[in-house]
């Protein structure tokens, strides 16, 4: 059974989204204090944000930040759990939807992917970066983390967990270059990656909107 197709009572969800969130609590303090948001930011999307961890610290550093989890059912069971056991349900709320088809709300600030490329085929990509675009206010920003195959040379945990996605979402770890031209086809500038020290195996990008 791949990952998407999972029912929302698949104790899966629980196992997969609270392992998530223990990385999650490693790398959100730095992911939210390297990302550069437009002044003024009141409204962020984290599409596929599942526990909704890196989303609550980013909002938790940005006053007057609210942010919209949408992630399918069995994700966005727990994620709520985990919101209103820290207490932080006034800054993260929740919507149901499969990311590759479901249309986003309006009027963002910014749109966060994060770990949620390598579960998607090249195809389903470009539409959803396209719908990320049409869902940000003018001079908004994406941001993407994720793991992408480095062809300079061979890595064993690249490896890896290229199996691991080929197994859990008929799915392949991209390359950055076509992360490049994913954005452009979209409607974004250029992406440029941004340093961090406690993301290893991970690339962070952002690129504005044009």
């Amino acid at each position: 059974m791949e990952h998407h197709d999972r029912p929302p009572e698949d104790p899966y969800w629980r196992r997969y989204l609270l392992g998530q969130l223990d990385l999650a609590r490693l790398t959100a303090g730095e992911v939210a204090r390297r990302l550069t948001l437009p002044a003024g930011a009141a409204r962020v999307l984290d599409v596929g944000g599942g526990h909704g961890w890196y989303a609550a610290t980013l909002c938790r550093t940005r006053p007057g930040l609210t942010a919209t989890v949408l992630d399918l059912p069995g994700s966005v069971r727990v994620g709520r759990d985990v919101i209103a056991a820290a207490g932080l349900t006034h800054l993260v709320s929740f919507l149901e939807g499969d990311a590759r088809h479901t249309g986003f709300p309006a009027d963002q600030d910014a749109v966060l992917c994060f770990n949620l490329l390598h579960h998607l085929t090249e195809a389903e990509i470009p539409a959803l970066l396209a719908r990320a675009h049409a869902a940000l206010k003018p001079g908004g920003t994406l941001a993407v983390l994720d793991a992408f195959a480095d062809t300079r040379h061979a890595d064993p945990a690249a490896t890896h967990l290229a199996l691991f996605v080929r197994l859990t979402s008929g799915s392949a770890v991209h390359r950055p270059e076509q992360l490049a031209t994913w954005f452009s086809a979209a409607g974004f500038a250029p992406p440029r990656r941004i340093r961090t020290a406690r993301i290893p195996g991970l690339a962070l990008y952002q690129a504005g909107k044009r």
